[in-house]
């Protein structure tokens, strides 16, 4: 009888240990897009895991491979329409950027569409058709935003909350492209635990800002969302591009079809990294990934685009 209690405790405590070992693994084995771009903005490739160095706190990572990863991809694009977005051109230029950007992706990839002001308003979920969701946006365009009535303000961190749980289960290359001035004047969600769940998720956010209002300039409160955004969008590997105040003219157009093409490209092309940490993150952590020539120095002539902050492991 004491001989089995004692098989029953090994096994239990194997099993334990077997837990506790799968879970360490699948905190320090990470996987992430990286975009490698030569100075002219040209893809610098072919790549493999022997072109790449990663290190964090001066300890160095194990690059274990790297692969392209042409797709499919999921992306869910989020449009402001609150009243400093619909009034002047910021708007008409957000949606010819948005157009641009669903016109683009190929059949496998799939597209979802969310717009917000105070709360949100419309939701075109994932499996829709292409020709479903430029409808959208062209009922959009044809809106007349001056006889909508009501409050609408600005609640961009509860819309970017709402977005992250539209996207169920994210996979590597999944991504978040928010069109919006930044003036952030209603959310309820904090910033902090917006960054976090995005870092963790592993979803790169891109943000583009048309026409964006002296006021983004100043210090209030309202003013804090483009810096927010930026720094969303760098540490989860994606792009920022904002412009000044401005009319939506033939010079402005080609900007936004050139950022559409190039982040389309960024989407859904990229290096698969998949790297081995040498212990696991207890708190989020900024970390490198550079390219290196033959001799094992830093290329210095070429910029990588990768989620810059580590997150830490699931308790």
């Amino acid at each position: 009888m004491k001989l089995l209690q004692h098989i029953l405790r090994f096994a239990f405590v194997i099993g334990c240990v077997t837990q506790a070992l799968a879970q360490t693994d699948s905190c320090l084995d990470r996987t992430i897009p990286v975009n490698v771009y030569t100075e002219r903005g040209e893809v610098f490739a072919p790549l493999t895991e022997a072109n790449f160095q990663a290190s964090a706190g001066g300890k160095p990572i194990r690059v274990t491979s790297a692969t392209y990863d042409s797709g499919p991809r999921r992306v869910l694009i989020v449009i402001d329409v609150s009243g400093s977005m619909t009034q002047g051109d910021a708007l008409k230029c957000g949606l010819a950027f948005t157009h641009d950007l669903i016109s683009l992706a190929s059949p496998r990839d799939s597209l979802a569409l969310l717009t917000f002001s105070t709360r949100i308003e419309d939701v075109v979920t994932f499996g829709h058709s292409q020709e479903t969701l430029l409808a959208e946006v062209n009922k959009l365009q044809d809106t007349d935003w001056g006889r909508v009535k009501g409050q609408r303000k600005t609640a961009l961190p509860d819309a970017l909350a709402d977005a992250l749980t539209t996207i169920k289960s994210p996979s590597v290359g999944d991504a978040i492209c928010v069109v919006s001035d930044g003036l952030e004047n209603a959310g309820q969600s904090d910033w902090s635990s917006v960054k976090s769940l995005l870092e963790s998720s592993g979803i790169r956010l891109y943000a583009f800002l048309p026409f964006t209002p002296a006021a983004s300039h100043s210090r209030t409160p309202e003013a804090q969302g483009p810096a927010m955004l930026s720094g969303l969008a760098s540490a989860t590997g994606g792009e920022f591009q904002m412009f000044g105040p401005g009319s939506f003219g033939e010079f402005e157009r080609n900007i936004t079809k050139r950022v559409a093409q190039g982040w389309h490209n960024e989407v859904c092309n990229f290096q698969r990294l998949s790297v081995e940490l040498p212990e696991p993150v207890v708190k989020p952590l900024h970390w490198k990934v550079e390219v290196i020539d033959a001799s094992g120095r830093r290329n210095k002539h070429v910029r990588v685009v990768y989620p810059q902050r580590l997150a830490p492991c699931a308790p």
